[in-house]
């Protein structure tokens, strides 16, 4: 009951405020008197000395406003937030610094306890979640170096609460520098424990990627071209943080993103809002080819066919090489969609996909039928043709049209810009390389003619060298025969005369044996 008690007179205290302010004027809201006038006095010299960035006596004006009359103005609440941030950067003392950051972190939950009176009169509307969005992002920024007791968990978790209530009101957005600061405190958060924080920090990522996309494509939607630039300045630096941030976070690799998915969708495979967050990150980190992705798809679209799910059918259809089954999925998940934006915006992704994967020539119609859908998606469409001509190293045309897509989105001027950039230095740098690769080949035909030159030398000499060992083997050959013929010769002539001499001795012994036989026989009487 004392409890009921409680609550029962702090909402009629609420409602007394509001009722006591509603329609006010400044005037109102000071009251009568002495007090009034300093206060009028104070209010005049805090927005002066804020405007000479006087902080110092700034900070004892807007503390008299404070006490005096908090309701008078938001922008003693707004102004007060700069005017702290200014002091805890200009200070170097701790102590200081210390007591700045816990009176601007009570200025932001005071701006809360007193927003049914603010909201009474104000067209500004102080709103919980933008509240302590900006609170998270002052206690991330700067109380790490300051308070001894600061925790990343109490800061993540701050941003936490304010962009869950920020994101269930359309009409509110999440300031970009607030995002970046955001996405830095996960990051960090994914490095100190990257197993139990990575399918969180996916998520976040997908957060971020989401709000600075929406933003940019209303800055495209946007008219006045200087509110437009406003939009892209404020979410395109931060879009490409957060990209660059992520891509070097290594946290979207196959390996960990199979880890965290392979062996959930069979568990998960009747709850729709698991799929749906499965197959987007699946498919916006290129995970797009694995079993579990095809299965997870295949759940998804079963209980009830949706664009997300109908890309999935259709990626499995192109990885088994039916073309015509996948494009038919394809252009199921652009009639799944709800409205004209969405149907362009996902005829505009399947046109990627299908350029990523290899179908270049499938893709065209697709960016076609983005810009018969959503004129405004023009931009976007020749970015797409600008890196496709770029990666077939048609510079100029791959310039051409990232030079129209800055001209004619101001959401991607910055992305197409950059593009442009990187463009044009690849195009002298590839004619440097090209230069090189002439020289080098040049060099090469030069070597090869070099040593083409020396091989024929060098078999000329060794003809030459045979030949003179041919005609030395001739020579050596004939004077060698010439030698054995002479050698024969005198032999033979030796062998001639011995036989000569041998014919007259055996004519001689034949005549002498001839004579004795004569001898014998006149002894015998024949």
């Amino acid at each position: 009951m004392k409890k009921f008690l409680s609550l029962a007179a702090v909402a009629m205290l609420s409602a007394s405020a509001y009722a006591q302010y509603e329609g006010t004027s400044f005037d109102d809201r000071i009251g009568h008197g002495q007090d009034s006038i300093e206060v009028r006095q104070n209010v005049s010299m805090f927005l002066e000395n804020y405007k000479q960035r006087n902080w110092k006596d700034a900070y004892e004006n807007w503390k008299f406003i404070m006490e005096k009359a908090p309701i008078a103005r938001l922008d003693t609440y707004t102004r007060g937030v700069t005017m702290f941030e200014q002091m805890i950067a200009q200070s170097q003392d701790k102590a200081q610094q210390k007591a700045y950051l816990t009176e601007l972190l009570g200025l932001y939950d005071t701006r809360l306890q007193n927003a049914d009176a603010l909201n009474s009169w104000s067209e500004i509307k102080t709103t919980r979640g933008p509240v302590l969005c900006r609170k998270a992002y002052d206690y991330a920024h700067f109380a790490p170096s300051i308070f001894e007791d600061y925790t990343l968990d109490k800061a993540y978790d701050g941003f936490t609460e304010g962009i869950n209530l920020v994101n269930q009101d359309p009409s509110i957005e999440i300031e970009g520098f607030v995002l970046s600061e955001y996405f830095q405190t996960s990051f960090k958060k994914f490095q100190a424990a990257p197993d139990a924080f990575r399918e969180q920090f996916l998520n976040d990522y997908l957060l971020c990627k989401e709000v600075c996309e929406k933003m940019l494509a209303k800055a495209n939607e946007t008219e006045n071209k200087e509110e437009a630039a406003k939009i892209v300045r404020q979410y395109d630096p931060v879009y490409d943080y957060v990209n660059k941030a992520f891509a070097s976070s290594n946290a979207a690799s196959k390996d960990q993103i199979r880890a965290i998915y392979e062996n959930k969708v069979d568990e998960k495979k009747d709850d729709i809002n698991y799929l749906k967050s499965a197959i987007l990150v699946l498919q916006d980190n290129y995970c797009d080819d694995e079993d579990f992705y095809f299965k997870a798809a295949n759940y998804a679209y079963n209980i009830k066919p949706e664009y997300y799910s109908a890309i999935g059918m259709g990626d499995q259809q192109l990885k088994d090489g039916k073309i015509d089954e996948a494009l038919n999925y394809y252009n199921k998940a652009v009639e799944l969609c709800t409205d004209e934006l969405q149907k362009a915006q996902i005829s505009y992704e399947i046109a990627n996909l299908l350029g990523r994967k290899g179908q270049i020539s499938k893709a065209e119609p697709f960016l076609t039928q983005t810009e018969q859908l959503a004129p405004s998606f023009k931009g976007k469409c020749d970015l797409y043709r600008a890196r496709r001509d770029a990666s077939e190293k048609k510079f100029d045309s791959a310039i051409e049209f990232a030079n129209k897509a800055a001209e004619e989105d101001p959401s991607i001027s910055g992305t197409a810009t950059r593009l442009a950039e990187q463009v044009a230095d690849w195009k002298v740098s590839w004619a440097k390389y090209e230069e090189q690769q002439k020289a080098e080949q040049e060099r090469l035909a030069q070597i090869r003619a070099e040593q083409e030159r020396l091989r024929a030398a060098r078999e000329a000499q060794l003809r030459a060298e045979q030949q003179q060992a041919a005609a030395a083997r001739a020579k050596e050959n004939a004077q060698a025969r010439a030698a054995r013929e002479a050698a024969n010769a005198k032999a033979k002539a030796e062998y001639d005369r011995k036989m000569a001499e041998y014919n007259k001795r055996k004519a001689e012994y034949d005549a002498q044996v001839a004579r004795q036989k004569k001898l014998d026989d006149f002894w015998k009487g024949k």
